[in-house]
């Protein structure tokens, strides 16, 4: 109400658009519900159009002005049409299932602690170039700052504001088409979202801004009290209300390096041209591509970020290292950097590789379950998991592990091709693994709808019906009663046709066919709550 009513005295008092501005900024960056602030500016103009006191021209320009406030804060959309509560209803029916809230956090987990590792990598990279530049991009000393600053989080010793508004829900529906206290309820799982995205940026962001602080001090030649003052200068506190943890923000001179780590670690980032292709024919075509592929830019950054911490990131990097030696001027910091984190990338996705080659040879890494009828049997019969890795005799799905995750099947699924083909990988196997990538890719859960949708297109009678139950799933079986199923339900269940429809729904699944082992024998999920909750697999029984 605060911005609403401040923005309208503005309008009276004829304000510079610097203020303005500043209001804007800050509206966009506090943590507003927007239909509160939809709700404030209709009442405020409702108010206005009844004001005795104000002309005609007056209420005129005070109501283009609060639409105009309401736009650049919330989307020049704010008309929701009832399809834009359908698919906003379907979006949040789907990611009601807590695995979803856990996958996210542990992946942006994941990617935010493995920080100090690369940096570390690319300040060995580095100091290998540096004696063909003449300057440091990257320092060692910046690992430790960023342990520092992960540390004052994680223990409450101090928090940091998030700073670069963003969320994995794109376009309309980030703004809440279905209204009151429905709409709210409806809403719990993508406002869940944000908020665990919300508690992933500030972890980021406390450690890149006290590794950019460390940067620019060294960069600058400073030591002692000096090197201490300019750490102070880039790291300003903030003032908080009494009682509450110190804040601090990162200065103008490192803001924007912290943002972009802010969108990278959490899934992001802008799209490219690809991405944005997809989103304009998602926008123009809406049915059936609002429920084919609803989450482009998460699945375009997974896909992106996987393929620069690979052995294909040698493309990235090579790319990097020929625009270098093209310029005629002295490559700057940020480029030099630049090319330390992509070769890197490329030097520990290679080593990864090696690695993940190695533990699928000795099965502690499985890829996809076998599409033969009888070997897909054994499979489950094993205890095996699709996409997961072997600890003792459990197996733990690697969809926690983005982006990694993504590489790791991929590899899986090359070593698993190649041993029912009775033969080893090889060399150029290894190194030549788009392909599979790409194949891993579609088959990730977000993407399951692309596949299917390419699928139904080119064979329609075997793949249409599969297609269209697995969307309409999302309006009859939330996931949060996929999970409630989970827990009563005590076998894994072959569903076919409408059957998908009802599969997992709370004692209906009991009406679908278990799925059978190779022997006949009922699969059953794990007994321990904890197992079934995070999809880890029953014991084996080799």
């Amino acid at each position: 109400l605060a911005v609403v009513n401040g923005y309208t005295n503005l309008i009276a008092s004829r304000a510079s658009k610097l203020n303005r501005n500043k209001l804007v900024q800050y509206a966009k960056t506090a943590e507003i519900n927007v239909n509160k602030i939809n709700e404030l500016v209709n009442g405020k103009i409702d108010a206005i159009l009844k004001d005795p006191k104000l002309t005609k021209q007056g209420k005129e320009t005070a109501v283009n002005a609060l639409k105009g406030l309401r736009d650049e804060i919330v989307d020049p959309e704010f008309n929701p049409t009832k399809y834009d509560m359908v698919v906003e209803f379907w979006i949040n029916s789907i990611l009601s299932h807590p695995y979803t809230h856990f996958v996210n956090m542990g992946s942006n987990t994941v990617f935010a602690l493995a920080k100090p590792f690369e940096r570390f990598g690319e300040a060995i990279v580095d100091l290998a170039i540096a004696p063909f530049t003449k300057q440091r991009a990257v320092f060692f000393g910046e690992v430790p700052q960023m342990v520092k600053g992960a540390a004052k989080f994680l223990t409450g010793q101090e928090t940091f504001p998030v700073i670069k508004e963003g969320t994995k829900i794109e376009g309309q529906r980030e703004m809440g088409a279905i209204p009151g206290k429905a709409g709210e309820i409806i809403r719990i799982p993508t406002e869940l979202l944000k908020r665990e995205d919300i508690i992933s940026k500030r972890l980021v962001g406390m450690m890149e801004t006290y590794a950019q602080a460390y940067k620019k001090a060294t960069q600058e030649g400073l030591k002692g009290e000096k090197f201490d003052q300019r750490i102070q200068e880039l790291i300003p506190k903030a003032n908080m209300l009494k009682g509450r943890k110190g804040a601090i923000v990162p200065g103008e001179e490192i803001r924007s390096a912290v943002e972009e780590e802010e969108l990278l670690r959490t899934f992001q980032t802008e799209v490219g041209v690809v991405g944005k292709a997809l989103m304009a024919l998602r926008k123009s075509l809406p049915i059936p591509f609002d429920f084919t592929i609803p989450f482009i830019r998460v699945a375009a950054n997974i896909f992106k970020e996987g393929f620069k911490r690979s052995p294909l990131g040698g493309i990235n990097a090579t790319k990097t290292l020929v625009e270098m030696l093209k310029k005629t001027e002295k490559i700057t910091p940020e480029e030099q950097s630049k090319l330390a984190k992509d070769i890197s990338n490329f030097g520990y996705g290679t080593l990864l590789t090696l690695g993940a080659v190695h533990a699928a040879r000795k099965g502690l890494l499985i890829g996809d379950a076998p599409k033969d009828e009888a070997e897909r049997a054994r499979f489950y019969e094993e205890g095996k998991k699709a996409d997961s890795f072997k600890v003792g005799n459990k197996y733990i799905s690697l969809r926690t592990f983005e982006p990694f995750g993504t590489h790791l099947s991929a590899i899986a699924n090359m070593v698993d091709t190649a041993k029912r083909n009775k033969e080893e990988p090889n060399d150029e196997q290894v190194l030549s693994m788009f392909g599979s990538a790409a194949k891993s890719m579609t088959q990730k859960s977000f993407m399951t709808g692309a596949l299917l949708f390419s699928n139904a297109m080119s064979e329609p009678e075997r793949f249409a019906s599969r297609y269209f139950t697995g969307i309409a799933s999302g309006f009859t079986t939330p996931g949060i009663a996929r999970f409630m199923t989970e827990q009563t339900d005590k076998y894994l269940r072959k569903p076919e046709g409408l059957e998908r429809l009802y599969v997992g729904l709370p004692f209906a699944s009991a009406a679908v066919p278990k799925r059978l082992g190779q022997f006949g024998k009922p699969v059953e999920r794990p007994s321990d709550f904890f197992e079934r909750f995070l999809r880890i697999s029953r014991p084996s029984n080799d």
